[in-house]
């Protein structure tokens, strides 16, 4: 009980929540092990330990990857150079 309350209460440190609060639902709810398999697969993918870059940052590249490829070089050139956006 002492565990749940710090978690809901925002006392709870970070890693104690991958520790204690993450398994708990990875094991006992079937949306959470889908998804997190999912992401699993998706930091796989894109080969990056974080999982905020595989689950956001992946898909923003993959359509700003779309973007440049209906561009010339020479507008390539330019928007990188350019674009906050897509310089990282």
């Amino acid at each position: 009980m002492e565990a749940l309350a710090r978690w809901l209460s925002g006392r709870m440190e970070h890693d104690e929540v991958l520790r204690s609060i993450a398994p708990h639902l990875f094991f006992s709810c079937p949306t959470c092990q889908q998804t997190a398999a999912q992401l699993a697969k998706k930091l796989d993918e894109v080969g990056h330990w974080d999982e905020m870059v595989a689950a956001v940052e992946a898909q923003e590249a993959g359509d700003l990857l779309a973007e440049l490829d209906r561009m010339s070089f020479d507008d390539q050139h330019r928007a990188v150079r350019d674009r906050d956006d897509l310089q990282t």
